[in-house]
């Protein structure tokens, strides 16, 4: 109990604890504010690319003309791809590859091309129940802004 009560009283020891605790608190504070804008440049990102879905949302549902330009620039992005191994393969690039490689490469191809089939499907089925499905967006949207603006403390966060 002796060594206690010397061990307490030793200013030293009561300097070094201090100063811990200080650098410990400040590191803490820098991190939590690193950390909060971290969230807040990532929420601000979502916004945006809700905005953007949204905006192609509403050109998609309006503009025949822009579904067919949405509908070939998919298209032609999947001959792109597709006809990107065809090239490798009669080039004899792939030919030097393990039978392994070159099976996987295949499958990422075409799983490529599923994905990029898969995700224009979506969007234009997404555009077929338009008035809903944009009425969900702007509601996403709305919640983010007010995420954000409870993140900076700012009232203008909805504009």
């Amino acid at each position: 109990m002796d060594t206690f009560w010397t061990d307490f009283w030793n200013l030293g020891a009561a300097v070094r604890t201090v100063i811990l605790f200080l650098g410990t608190y400040f590191i803490g504070r820098y991190l939590n504010r690193y950390l909060s804008y971290r969230s807040v440049k990532s929420i601000q990102r979502r916004i945006k690319y809700a905005e953007d879905r949204k905006l192609m949302m509403d050109n998609l549902a309006q503009s025949d003309r822009f579904v067919l330009l949405f509908s070939f620039q998919n298209l032609f992005g999947i001959l792109f791809i597709m006809s990107g191994y065809f090239i490798l393969q009669h080039l004899s690039l792939l030919s030097e590859i393990d039978f392994f490689l070159k099976n996987l490469i295949l499958i990422l191809l075409w799983f490529v091309v599923g994905l990029l089939s898969f995700s224009a499907l979506y969007v234009l089925n997404k555009t077929h129940g338009y008035p809903k499905s944009a009425e969900s967006i702007n509601q996403k949207i709305a919640t983010l802004k007010t995420r954000l603006s409870t993140l900076t403390g700012n009232k203008n966060a909805n504009e």
